[in-house]
């Protein structure tokens, strides 16, 4: 997990969405393959089941209509007769080896396999009995035919063996067919429930993942935002630092707002002290574009050499160098302002000592001063 978290922003977005996109995918994939199984499944069951079993319908009929025409070619004494219903007796033949051509080509498994073949040979036993029913028919031996036709005879025998061939070759493609159709609607049925639950999965999953999203990115700046509004009135009382920071763009984020935090409380335990009255701490600028901390060293300047200026002016006046005066150029503002304001003091008190100093000195000399009326 961490590796993710560390990814940048964008990356996270584009990874979430490829997490849906696999999702989709999934169930794209799912619901082709399936779709395309079913769909061979289908091919198969028209192309192998239903229409062999039309092939079996026309056999069948066809084996019937010989069964009528060797009817009517016993009975008929005309030639001509004989002849129409011998022809289409062969006619009927050669629609069977056709019809039986066809279907050889639709045969899927080992055991219809087997069924066709025994249809092939109750079939050519069958048109073997007809050959012999067609000469004694042309004969005239109608009685001798009727024998063979009857149901003891080898043609009637032949024919039943040969119908319940063509029934067990039917059944069992309608059986298959059954099958196919059946493992087709199961395959329907566990597709759709499978489709379902990679759908819910993945709604689940995009909707877990958009949460998660939106809560690594919008708690951080949530926590930016309410530290910028307490800065933004002077509280300087926030808390910016995470459990673990991230290497995206908000951890790099979180990370310089903690640093700039840190630098204003440090200035601001600076200024305090300065204000206190000690002069001694020392300040920390941080780069050439560090504006506030090269201010509070110039302020820490300026105030020391006010002080230095405020202390030479006292040791002077201890000393008797009343004429000492303050440096008003050296400072700018309400600075100087001050320095100049000492210098006046000084000249208010300095003034009378020096008026007082020259009396004594004149009547030290005999030389009594006039008295001021003023």
């Amino acid at each position: 997990m961490k590796w993710f978290m560390d990814l940048k922003i964008a990356a996270k977005l584009i990874t979430g969405f490829v997490i849906v996109a696999i999702v989709v995918a999934a169930v794209g994939v799912v619901g082709i393959q399936d779709i395309k199984k079913m769909d061979k499944s289908d091919t198969q069951l028209y192309e192998n089941m239903t229409v062999p079993i039309a092939q079996m319908a026309d056999l069948s009929t066809a084996f019937q209509r010989e069964r009528v025409n060797i009817r009517d070619m016993i009975v008929a004494t005309d030639p001509a007769v004989v002849k129409d219903n011998t022809d289409k007796i062969a006619q009927r033949q050669a629609d069977v080896a056709k019809d039986l051509a066809l279907f050889d080509k639709t045969i899927l498994t080992t055991e219809m396999r087997g069924l066709f073949d025994d249809l092939v040979k109750k079939n050519t036993v069958y048109g073997q009995q007809l050959a012999k029913i067609i000469e004694l028919a042309k004969a005239g031996k109608d009685a001798e035919a009727y024998a063979l036709m009857s149901e003891t005879g080898a043609t009637g025998i032949a024919s039943r063996e040969l119908q319940d061939a063509i029934s067990n070759v039917i059944n069992f493609k309608l059986g298959y067919a059954k099958t196919a159709s059946d493992n087709n609607t199961k395959t329907a049925g566990s597709t759709t429930t499978i489709m379902m639950i990679i759908i819910l999965a993945g709604t689940l999953i995009s909707i877990g993942l958009g949460v998660f999203l939106s809560s690594i990115i919008s708690k951080p700046i949530k926590r930016l935002t309410e530290a910028s509004n307490k800065l933004a009135v002077g509280d300087i009382d926030v808390d910016v630092s995470v459990n673990r920071k991230t290497k995206d763009e908000l951890g790099s984020l979180m990370s310089s707002f903690e640093k700039m935090v840190e630098n204003i409380r440090d200035q601001v335990n600076v200024t305090e002290k300065i204000a206190a009255g000690d002069l001694s701490v020392t300040i920390s600028v941080k780069s050439e574009k560090d504006l506030l901390g090269k201010k509070l060293v110039e302020m820490q300047t300026t105030v020391k050499a006010l002080l230095n200026e405020t202390d030479k002016l006292i040791v002077a006046t201890q000393e008797g160098k009343l004429d000492t005066r303050g440096n008003v150029k050296v400072f700018e503002g309400s600075w100087g302002t001050l320095v100049g304001g000492v210098n006046d003091l000084i000249d208010a008190f300095v003034g009378p000592i020096n008026v007082t100093a020259e009396y004594v000195d004149r009547i030290s000399k005999g030389d009594i001063p006039p008295k001021d009326h003023g």
